[in-house]
């Protein structure tokens, strides 16, 4: 009787450790399987856009796919957010900044037209684990709402420009005309 019982409890540990194996391996799949549908989610020319780190280059990736729509350039606004959210520590600085910064630009153009639009954008930045992306979102914006006003006062940020090429002094030639001129 007692051999009975041990094949039995080491047939049912032998169970338990398959069945915890088969458990992980499908939590590993179905992790990778939503990591996987995450960034295919994203149009190509909007992660190319994002992993070049640019403002302007993501912006107009932006406009171009969403064909003037406030209701695509919303939804590829957020889905930008959450493919940097979803790269989570691999996201560079640049990358973080750069959607938070355009962001805040379509939240700033649709808050007069389509303010539910833009208060989905300011939630999903909201709830946005990355601090660069966030933080970037926030300069530009300042949401403070005056008591019974209806409207939102954002702020937008000036885009990026190029340095000025430095200025070269200009020497003033001699007027011929004056008296007591070198030539």
């Amino acid at each position: 009787m007692e051999a009975h019982t041990g094949s039995v409890i080491m047939k049912y540990n032998q169970l338990l450790k398959n069945f915890m194996l088969i458990m992980a391996i499908m939590l590993v799949g179905n992790l990778a399987l939503a990591q996987q549908s995450q960034t295919t989610t994203l149009p190509p020319a909007l992660r190319a856009a994002i992993q070049s780190g640019n403002d302007r280059v993501i912006s107009q990736a932006i406009e171009t796919l969403s064909g003037g729509n406030d209701q695509t350039k919303a939804q590829l606004v957020l889905l930008a957010i959450s493919y940097i959210d979803g790269l989570g520590g691999t996201a560079t600085q640049q990358q973080a900044t750069a959607v938070g910064t355009v962001a805040n630009w379509f939240t700033s153009s649709l808050v007069t037209n389509r303010p539910d639009l833009a208060q989905q954008i300011q939630a999903r930045v909201a709830s946005s684990r990355n601090t660069y992306l966030i933080t970037a979102f926030a300069a530009g914006t300042s949401n403070t709402q005056q008591p019974g006003s209806t409207t939102r006062r954002v702020v937008v940020p000036p885009r990026p420009t190029t340095p000025d090429t430095p200025e070269v002094p200009v020497v003033p030639e001699p007027n011929p005309d004056q008296s007591g001129s070198p030539t």
